[in-house]
């Protein structure tokens, strides 16, 4: 019988990441329509440490880490969210402000 606490199926509260393969800055700029360099730059300049590895948060929940010297990227899982007037549910940008 399994604990609650070892049990990989429990849900928990504020799990916004399915696990699985992390991204690399390649794709997930193509994802954020964004340059692969402009990315690394800002996720260089951005970046806190969580212990040791350096992490930082993009737009739309998208959580980068850098890990051997290399940036991967999580997404969050995909579902209702809040969305613009026009219906979509697009990650905000910070343009417009």
């Amino acid at each position: 019988m399994r604990t609650t606490q070892t049990d990989p199926t429990r849900s928990t509260a504020g799990h916004l990441y399915e696990p699985g393969a992390l991204t690399t800055l390649e794709e997930t700029a193509v994802a954020l329509r964004l340059d692969s360099f402009a990315l690394r730059d800002h996720c260089d300049r951005r970046a806190h440490v969580c212990g040791t590895i350096p992490v930082v948060r993009l737009p739309g929940g998208v959580m980068g880490f850098r890990i051997h010297g290399t940036w991967r990227f999580l997404f969050p899982i995909s579902g209702p969210g809040p969305s613009d007037s026009d219906g979509s549910t697009k990650p905000p940008t910070g343009e417009g402000r």
